[in-house]
């Protein structure tokens, strides 16, 4: 079945529906294996299965108590099991019946608010005075926004997350992060409008209205992301800038940053992030209501001890996940004279999370005629050009040798 339109997932104890292609079924279900008394209408997990010709890919999505994307390629017999904990609501472990061939994971650690009194849109990791930053303690309620969107080419997920027993250090402020996963290469509907391919997630975080107890006057804010893949240790993640000449989908911006683990980069067997060095701060995106973020050094993570007990992360690489490939990395949002945070109250970026190699952007075909417009068209000009002066050379040369005899 191919499916026109759009399909909405109310929210449930278990909802699924399949989007049938010739390439790819999505699949998605909320809390898969959930039981109904324990569960009801809460979402603590969103599953995506992608079968496509050869493998699966898994795509787990957890907000409770931190936003984690974990994406597993497995075997097309292989299938998702969790193992809830009682109540109150709680995943004590997930696996697969079959082992996987490889697994990344990405949560959204923490959140930092730092006094930038220079004004020059830099978090300085090394000052952890708590007149500089201060740690802000990930949201205590998720609801969904919107029931789940199914397309013909995608499932979108928007969850909410607010503070509302954390009052001693949040007053006010909202989390959102949106979630998106395709069958299909492509560009996010959305500035930057990342391009995409059908093993990727696109994760966009949003910061709204954000009012803490800081007193900072200069706010920025950025974020810790952790990752995690079933890599050894022996080397970090690595972190890549590169400049791209077409600015069609992202007007203004030249860059592109990847973050690669080193089966990505070796291989394109392991997991990356992508992202443009932008973030808005409007809803409403356009080049004015644009500013930069920022990325710093790539940290390794020796001891998880227990950091990751009760995220998505420590229920699925428990015990082993200080084994396997940790690492952490900040990004802050913002720039010099952009009037800091309070200016318009939000941040949002947009990155895409994906296993293989991250998808490299071509020109389109309407750069590429209007680059033969503009630049083979002089050219044809100057070609004709110097033709016409040479035959007319030419012709003035016998004229005159008529003419002397």
């Amino acid at each position: 079945m191919y499916l026109k339109g759009k399909k909405k997932a109310e929210v449930g104890h278990l909802y699924s529906y399949s989007i049938n292609t010739f390439l790819l079924q999505l699949k998605f279900e909320l809390n898969p294996g959930c039981p109904k008394e324990l569960c009801n209408s809460k979402v603590e997990i969103v599953y995506v299965r992608a079968d496509g010709p050869n493998d699966t890919l898994h795509y787990v999505w957890c907000f409770d108590p931190k936003p984690t994307v974990l994406i597993t390629l497995t075997s097309h017999a292989s299938n998702l099991t969790i193992t809830w904990g009682e109540s109150p609501l709680s995943i004590y472990s997930i696996a697969f019946t079959s082992k996987p061939y490889y697994s990344f994971g990405l949560l959204v650690n923490q959140i930092f608010e730092f006094d930038d009194v220079d004004d020059n849109g830099i978090l300085n990791v090394t000052n952890n005075n708590a007149s500089y930053v201060r740690r802000v303690q990930m949201p205590d309620s998720w609801v969904m926004k919107n029931p789940i969107e199914i397309t013909h080419d995608s499932a979108l997920l928007v969850m909410e997350g607010s503070w509302k027993n954390n009052v001693s250090s949040v007053k006010q402020g909202t989390f959102q992060v949106e979630l998106e996963t395709y069958r299909s290469e492509g560009h996010g509907s959305k500035l930057p409008h990342l391009f995409h391919s059908p093993n990727t997630t696109q994760m966009e975080l949003s910061l709204f209205n954000m009012l803490t107890n800081s007193g900072f006057k200069q706010s920025r804010f950025a974020i810790e992301l952790v990752l995690a893949a079933s890599e050894n240790t022996a080397k970090n993640i690595s972190y890549t800038s590169f400049k791209s000449l077409d600015d069609e989908h992202t007007p203004g911006v030249f860059t592109l940053n990847d973050l690669q683990t080193p089966a990505s980069k070796r291989s394109g067997n392991g997991g990356f992030v992508q992202w443009r060095p932008v973030s808005y701060v409007a809803e409403e995106r356009d080049i004015v209501n644009s500013t930069e973020s920022a990325v710093y050094a790539v940290q390794n993570i020796s001891d998880s001890s227990s950091d990751y007990d009760g995220t998505l992360l420590g229920a699925y690489f428990g015990s082993g996940l200080s084994t396997n490939l940790l690492n952490s990395v900040n990004i802050s949002f913002g720039a010099k004279d952009d009037g800091f945070y309070a200016k318009c109250n939000t941040s949002i970026w947009t990155a895409t999370v994906g296993y293989g190699h991250p998808p490299v952007e071509n020109f389109s075909l309407l750069v590429i005629l209007i680059m033969v417009i503009f630049l083979g068209l002089p050219a044809v000009i100057i070609l004709f050009s110097g033709l016409y002066v040479a035959l007319r050379r030419i012709t003035y040369r016998k004229d005159d040798l008529f003419l002397s005899e």
